[in-house]
């Protein structure tokens, strides 16, 4: 599933506002991946596996087909995308 192309400026404060509530950063950080087929729960463990000698911070967000997870650094998130496909997980 794609994400929408937000072109309105009242759709912009939507998704920041529901981002806000979320407890997430009012703009997306500028890269992401999503784990497909995992609640939030399973992805914290994934992440925690990950990240078990150089812990970082990131993001992460319910979405229908998986969890998003963001992070500020492009390089961290292509790092996990390569570490979670070699371990197995379905990833974009």
């Amino acid at each position: 599933m794609s994400r929408p192309i937000i072109t309105t400026v009242s759709e912009v404060k939507a998704l920041a506002d529901s981002r806000r509530r979320a407890g997430l950063p009012a703009t997306p950080l500028p890269a992401g991946l999503t784990i497909r087929g995992v609640d939030v729960r399973e992805a914290k463990d994934i992440l925690r596996g990950a990240f078990v000698s150089a812990p970082t911070t990131v993001h992460i967000s319910s979405r229908d087909e998986g969890v998003y997870v963001e992070h500020a650094d492009p390089a961290v998130i292509a790092e996990l995308r390569e570490e979670l496909r070699v371990g197995g997980w379905d990833v974009r």
